[in-house]
């Protein structure tokens, strides 16, 4: 409805000679044509000239306006009766809307009212030497504008003009190519042309080069001379000399594809690498062109832009989506594994519980058996004991598989610097043990006010880092040590690296992002901008000191919590580590796993009386029926009838006992499942349990 009333309304009026426009604009057939470089980097220098999100080269049609070139949008073509262009085709000439909420002919229109809220507008007619308005360059902004300068509408005219001499371009060369006509450019124009173009293209950052094939030799506009990083006085160089300025390992394709191009007269898109120059890494760029149809020397003309952010923003883009993809399988392999290694775990200790209780009757009657079977039962023991150790330490791997796939989500709590230190050392060991021998010495240290996961990046990033500063295949003459110290309130950790170390006048800059001092395939340059920004999230502060030749200090210091202002849930988690009271509590048990049930049977009857079931329906029927628990542990994932579901249902039948529940997880959660977890602060376990985490939350369950 709203853009109904505008064309009823708002809409533009037609010019008088709208056929002959119309006719007009037919005559250049540009449109639905494909972008152009030299349009791209106009409405580039118009965006720039006033500051806008969006400069567009508009075409109005009989029912349409068509976007010939754009920067900062994608928008193709719109309803001529939506268009403001369509007011700047009237004779009143160039159009400049302040607050389109303030001009009565703008104030309701559909993209002013709503989205994209268009505010600020500026267009210049694009006029033909026989004075007909084709259309429109224009400036877009979603923010109103103070006042436009006089000599910013005069430049915004000078560039429809140089626009319009574009088209002519290629209207006269069309013409050439069919000999209906011939046309020869004045000087003058020619030159005029040249001067709008080069402001336009500097704007934009965008060079242009031109190759005299028959001297092969190559003219390079300002900005091409910028960026292949040649003096001001090396405006004419040889085609030889330009390959220098070429990283070496991209020579031989540029050679080829201006040996192909000479041949076709065209030389497409083609992303190189320029590591020639001073600059401490190679830099990408882009490089086309094509071979004029003009007869004037020289005939080849061609475009180079940077792009060097580019390429990094999409290799820390693929990177993000990796580490995603870790993040996933790592939980559901630890969910996988959890499940077995829970019984596996309980089945030892239980085992284990029973022989050394059995070992004490034993060795009180040791006069009445055989040595020898003493000595097995011993032997047992100790195989029990490794056992138990083994699946310790797959438990121990599992976690950490969790930390990485759960992020940094987490909140902030008392967290243990060593134990984050200690778990990026045991990931970063693969990278550090071939290239340096590794130092550790850790003091203890009062907790700090931060995120494990969080810690635990920003330690690896530093270790990660230390590692890339030491050539691989040299690890006994490099060492990375590690260190832990307290100093007053104040957690210090060092990494200290014999490396390359850093030249002095790079240490300014090493937390800029995508800066880096390394090889291009060790890293993208984020690594330390990433530590910065967690360092400064954690209220830290972050210091590096380094020689070039020698290495690198890296320190990290984060205030220390004095344990009197810990939050109130810490003293709560330490005060609920407490020996199991002298009655025993009834629990319940609902896993649809029965080796789990079991498992968790067996390792907490001496503390429960256990109740155990694999179906959730079950159990609310119990409690339906008036059965109560002091703890009722539930799985999160089952297949008929969820944790979630459960947990619901139980706090309409019974909500006493919905505040009991322990959520049990062995990693993989959905998102209504965190929800819901976050939402009722309800304790939760993962597997593989132990018998504290258990008691701990059997005890938050019964305080509830």
């Amino acid at each position: 409805m709203l853009s109904n009333h505008w064309k009823t309304t708002g809409g533009a009026r037609l010019p008088e000679n709208e056929s002959l426009r119309l006719a007009a604009l037919e005559r250049y057939e540009m449109l639905d044509t494909p972008p152009e470089a030299a349009l791209d980097a106009i409405t580039h220098a118009v965006a720039r000239l006033f500051s806008t999100p969006i400069g567009v080269i508009t075409l109005i049609d009989r029912h349409r306006q068509w976007f010939k070139a754009c920067y900062g949008t994608d928008l193709r073509e719109i309803d001529r009766e939506l268009s403001f262009c369509a007011h700047v085709t009237l004779p009143e000439g160039v159009t400049v809307v302040a607050d389109a909420r303030s001009d009565a002919r703008f104030a309701d229109h559909p993209m002013v009212a709503g989205f994209p809220y268009v505010r600020f507008y500026a267009g210049a007619p694009l006029i033909t030497p026989d004075d007909f308005r084709i259309g429109t360059l224009c400036a877009i902004d979603m923010h109103p504008h103070d006042v436009v300068d006089g000599s910013d509408i005069d430049l915004l005219q000078a560039l429809a003009a140089l626009v319009i001499d574009e088209f002519e371009l290629r209207f006269v060369g069309r013409a050439l190519r069919h000999k209906d006509i011939e046309l020869v450019l004045s000087n003058r124009a020619l030159q005029t042309t040249q001067h709008a173009l080069d402001l336009a293209l500097s704007a934009s950052l965008t060079g242009v080069w031109l190759w005299d094939e028959r001297a092969d030799t190559i003219h390079l506009h300002p900005t091409a001379q910028r960026l292949f990083e040649f003096s001001a006085h090396e405006s004419t160089v040889s085609r030889a000399r330009l390959m220098e300025q070429v990283l070496a390992a991209d020579r031989a394709q540029l050679q080829g594809a201006l040996e192909q191009a000479q041949q076709s007269g065209y030389l497409a898109p083609l992303e190189l690498r320029l590591g020639g120059g001073s600059s401490s890494r190679p830099r990408w760029i882009e490089i086309g062109g094509e071979r004029s149809l003009a007869k004037s020397d020289p005939p080849f003309v061609g475009t180079v832009r940077d792009i060097t952010e580019q390429r990094q923003t999409q290799q820390t883009l693929r990177q993000l989506e990796r580490m995603a993809a870790v993040g996933m399988l790592a939980t559901g392999v630890g969910h996988e594994i959890n499940n077995p290694l829970t019984f596996i775990t309980s089945g030892i200790k239980f085992a284990r519980d029973v022989l050394a209780e059995s070992l004490e009757h034993i060795e009180m009657a040791a006069g009445r058996i055989e040595n020898a079977t003493l000595a097995e039962l011993i032997e047992a023991m100790r195989a029990l004991d490794d056992a138990n150790e083994g699946t310790e330490r797959v438990t121990t791997i599992v976690e950490e598989l969790r930390w990485f796939g759960r992020g940094h989500s987490e909140q902030l709590a008392p967290t243990d610097v060593v134990e984050a230190l200690q778990f990026a050392s045991r990931m970063a060991a693969g990278t550090l043990k071939h290239r340096a021998q590794i130092q550790c010495d850790f003091q203890a240290l009062p907790p700090v006010h931060a995120n494990k996961v969080l810690l635990s990046q920003l330690f690896l990033n530093l270790l990660v880092n230390a590692a890339q500063a030491i050539r691989p295949g040299d690890a006994t003459h490099n060492t990375i040590s590690v260190r832990t110290e307290l100093r007053d309130t104040t957690a210090i950790v060092a990494i200290e690296d014999t490396g390359q170390g850093i030249a002095e006048d790079d240490l300014p800059q090493i937390f800029d992002p995508f800066f880096t001092t390394k090889e291009a395939q060790e890293g993208t340059g984020l690594g330390l901008s990433t530590c910065l920004r967690i360092v400064r999230e954690l209220g830290g502060e972050i210091d590096v000191q380094s020689t070039l030749g020698v290495g690198t200090r890296v320190r990290v210091m984060f205030p220390t919590i004095d344990p009197n202002d810990m939050p109130a849930e810490s003293k709560q988690y330490l005060a609920s580590r407490r020996p199991p009271a002298e009655h025993r509590p009834r629990v319940l048990f609902i896993d649809d796993e029965p080796r789990i049930a079991e498992a968790f049977s067996r390792l907490m009857r001496r503390h429960f009386e256990v109740t155990t079931t694999t179906r959730a329906q079950e159990a609310l029927a119990w409690i339906g029926a008036g059965e109560r628990y002091a703890a009722i542990f539930c799985d999160l994932l089952m297949p008929q009838m969820t944790g979630v579901d459960f947990f619901e249902q139980l706090q309409r039948a019974a909500p006493e006992q919905a505040r009991r529940v322990v959520f049990v997880t062995g990693g993989a959660y959905t998102g209504r499942a965190r929800d819901i977890v976050e939402e009722t602060k309800s304790p939760f376990i993962y597997k593989p349990f132990h018998t504290d985490q258990i008691l701990e939350a059997a005890a938050a369950a019964q305080a509830a």
